[in-house]
């Protein structure tokens, strides 16, 4: 049996796929922990494997210190553990970038965060867009 691209039925499971993440988010101020910013989160409802994230910068820093991070949480538990960075520092308006992500399996119920830690409201990057890359996993009975 095939798909609407070509490839048998087996195969579909192992394609990339793409989910935005964020648009348009940024924050004021000095900001010591992710804890205290705006940040962008997205519920878990299917089993997959992050395995990267492309971001776009509407807004360059301007000065260097800020890093955009994302964690992964458990289901329920509130705990947060990163599993991806990139450092801003001082960029151009309209710069892209891959993060330097962790690939890491994620079960339904999972929470994924991303935010921009320890900038300043001279630094802090405005993030245009964050496009999550995974390879949903199937689970078999």
């Amino acid at each position: 049996m095939s798909d609407l691209r070509g490839r048998s039925y087996s195969a579909v499971g192992a394609a990339k796929q793409v989910k935005k993440l964020a648009t348009t988010i940024s924050v004021a101020g000095t900001q010591a922990a992710i804890a205290a910013l705006a940040v962008t989160m997205w519920r878990v409802n299917f089993n997959c494997k992050i395995i990267g994230c492309s971001l776009y910068f509407a807004t360059g820093g301007t000065a260097a210190g800020p890093g955009v991070i994302l964690q992964r949480s458990l289901a329920g538990t509130g705990t947060f553990a990163t599993i991806g960075t990139f450092a801003c520092g001082t960029f151009a308006d309209a710069t892209g970038g891959a993060m330097t992500v962790t690939e890491t399996s994620c079960i339904a119920g999972d929470i994924i965060r991303l935010g921009v830690a320890a900038g300043t409201a001279a630094s802090t990057p405005v993030i245009g867009s964050a496009d999550l890359e995974f390879i949903e996993e199937f689970v078999t009975a």
